[in-house]
């Protein structure tokens, strides 16, 4: 950018320190919003419009300092430029931040739902027994993250660079859900095979069962019937005996 006439030198200005951060700050969230965007529509297969407006909105102030920048508004003063500058861009930074953190709480909550809806019809014996670090690993994983985006929502007063630090830290961590759901999502043919097995042998079990069952009736029916015979002829014996 070159010096324009009635304005500062803008070269200079967004060279410092301040300006550097702050769209550092703006580009580093942009790029988490833009990929849990991505990857909650590829899960949803919609989009979710309000983090859209917030990356528009954004938009809209960023472009505000680069009409500033390029002499296009001319209601700033020399005296303004910098101010006007440098609250246009933490008004993007806060835009930005809650695109990329809304978008994180939705897909977080996205993930949760689809690994537990892949595994619903499932009971415990069958995912022990086919993906043993569910119950070890991913199901803990899951639960802290939730309650640590939870309790992260409700930290209104944490510091900027905090809250940044923060979010760059969860949007990893829900990367790893991603890489538990893949996890997940592979070894449902050898649960379905699990299942069938166990179904089948079940089966057998009940049909030894009921084999058995059968078989100590019919054993008990003869024993029974034996013991009526008996009875019957010693009865008859008896009366014989004493009519005589």
């Amino acid at each position: 950018m070159s010096e324009l006439p009635g304005q500062p030198n803008v070269n200079l200005f967004w060279q410092t320190a301040d300006v550097q951060d702050r769209l550092k700050r703006i580009t580093e969230l942009y790029a988490v919003a833009k990929t849990l965007i991505l990857k909650a529509e590829e899960y949803t297969h919609k989009a979710d419009l309000q983090p859209m407006k917030e990356l528009r909105d954004a938009f809209d102030h960023v472009m505000d300092c680069y009409a500033v920048c390029f002499g296009l508004n001319s209601g700033v003063s020399r005296d303004n430029f910098q101010p006007y500058i440098v609250t246009h861009l933490d008004k993007a930074y806060g835009h930005v931040y809650r695109a990329a953190y809304d978008t994180l709480d939705l897909f977080t909550v996205i993930l949760r739902e689809t690994i537990r809806d892949d595994l619903s019809g499932y009971n415990n014996e069958t995912i022990c027994a086919v993906i043993p670090e569910y119950y070890q690993q991913i199901k803990p994983s899951i639960i802290s993250l939730s309650q640590k985006i939870a309790e992260f929502r409700d930290g209104k007063d944490v510091a900027v660079e905090l809250r940044h630090s923060t979010l760059i830290t969860y949007s990893q961590e829900a990367g790893q859900l991603v890489t538990y759901h893949a996890a997940v999502t592979s070894k449902i043919p050898a649960l379905e095979e699990y299942r069938k097995k166990a179904a089948e042998e079940h089966q057998k079990e009940t049909t030894e069962e009921i084999k058995k069952t059968t078989k100590e009736k019919i054993s008990s029916g003869i024993t029974q019937g034996i013991i009526a015979v008996v009875a019957a002829a010693f009865g008859a014996l008896c009366s014989w005996f004493f009519m005589k």
